[in-house]
């Protein structure tokens, strides 16, 4: 039984009362219900613009009210995170921070009619804030550096780390131009992050492309010539842990949340929070390593929404709950590359890789073997 159903950036957020019943799968542009499912209105791609002077004022004069008081100078929005806004900000006053983004849970979320569903975009925010800045101090060349975290005017900000605003998803749609070579480099350092994230007693819920950023210091991506020769140089870091979990948490006690995207998450994640474990990290990155691989994502679906942009629910749901993907051919020179993507992506849970490091130094051996 469907208790409630709220929307979030290209993520599911549904709760449920008992396992295995048919959900809603709520798209992030997910405005209205219909009969026949659900439906979709498409949100224009956001673009940079310059915040006009009362906006900065407005939010500066929030966080002049925080104790001890943090002078940040904000620029423009970067982003329209879907319960949140992302600014470009500099913060002289701590160390690192001159060159910055606040990423801040939006004021109308505050004053939505739904308060149950406001409480839940709160709950979310909150815990990411949480979260990001404990995995930050400990891992800080593996995720976007966290500086501070706090509440200004009921709103949870994040002071963080400034990246490219190039992420793995721009790598991916031109990846046909990136030897494999330093594509398998790739797999081999985001296995090693989301092991790193694991052992600290997280799982992160949410892998996908965009949620793996660049630093400035990559050159993977040249807009004007195409893919330029990728840098050896080149950093990955792992973002958005709002829908992360901790390990050592009683996770029956939390609403059964099934949360993800639907491109990328595991099977059992529609079943919800309490069905779903680090292996669901596994198989979101074995998706990311087939898209890398074949040059195309594993998951279609396009048949299940119509040309007026209503979703079949059930169909969609089954869909994702049954899916496991038929590896195909790659090359006989790298049978061992197919077979690590065919056992991340093993639609049972223990038919998978058991741990991150699994893939880790499965992926590590076989560069060693065939590439280097």
């Amino acid at each position: 039984m469907v208790t409630k159903t709220s929307t979030g950036k290209g993520k599911l957020i549904f709760h449920t009362e008992k396992r295995k019943k048919p959900m809603k799968l709520a798209n992030l542009n997910v405005r209205t219900t219909t009969n026949k499912g659900l439906k979709i209105s498409r949100r224009k791609k956001f673009t940079d613009r310059d915040m006009s002077p009362e906006e900065k004022s407005n939010i500066q004069r929030d966080f002049r009210d925080e104790k001890p008081p943090i002078k940040i100078e904000f620029d423009k929005y970067l982003d329209d995170g879907g319960s949140s806004y992302i600014f470009n900000t500099s913060c002289p006053g701590i160390r690192g921070a001159t060159d910055s983004v606040v990423k801040m849970l939006k004021p109308q979320i505050l004053t939505m009619k739904d308060r149950s569903l406001a409480q839940a975009y709160v709950n979310m925010n909150n815990k990411e804030a949480l979260f990001h800045k404990d995995i930050s101090d400990h891992l800080p060349l593996d995720v976007v550096k966290v500086y501070k975290t706090g509440v200004v005017d009921k709103k949870t900000y994040i002071l963080m780390q400034r990246m490219n605003q190039i992420n793995l998803g721009h790598v991916v749609k031109k990846q046909n131009k990136i030897s494999l070579k330093n594509k398998v480099k790739m797999m081999v350092r985001l296995s090693e992050i989301i092991k790193n994230v694991h052992e600290l007693g997280y799982f992160h819920m949410d892998i996908k492309p965009e949620n793996i950023l660049l630093t400035k210091s990559s050159k993977i991506l040249n807009y004007r010539n195409g893919i330029s020769k990728p840098n050896d140089k080149f950093k990955l870091k792992l973002a958005d842990f709002g829908s992360a979990k901790y390990i050592k948490r009683d996770l029956t006690l939390e609403p059964n949340e099934a949360m993800g995207t639907p491109e990328y998450m595991a099977p059992e994640q529609v079943f919800g929070t309490h069905n779903t474990d680090y292996r669901a990290d596994i198989f979101s990155l074995g998706m990311i390593f087939y898209d890398m691989i074949y040059c195309k994502r594993a998951r279609d679906f396009r048949p299940f929404i119509s040309e007026e942009g209503e979703l079949d629910n059930y169909a969609l749901y089954k869909y994702v709950s049954e899916f496991e993907p038929k590896i195909e051919p790659f090359s006989t020179d790298y049978i061992p590359l197919e077979n690590l993507v065919r056992n991340c992506l093993r639609k049972d849970p223990n038919d998978r890789y058991q741990t991150m490091e699994e893939v880790h130094n499965g992926l590590s051996i076989f560069y060693d073997n065939y590439l280097r």
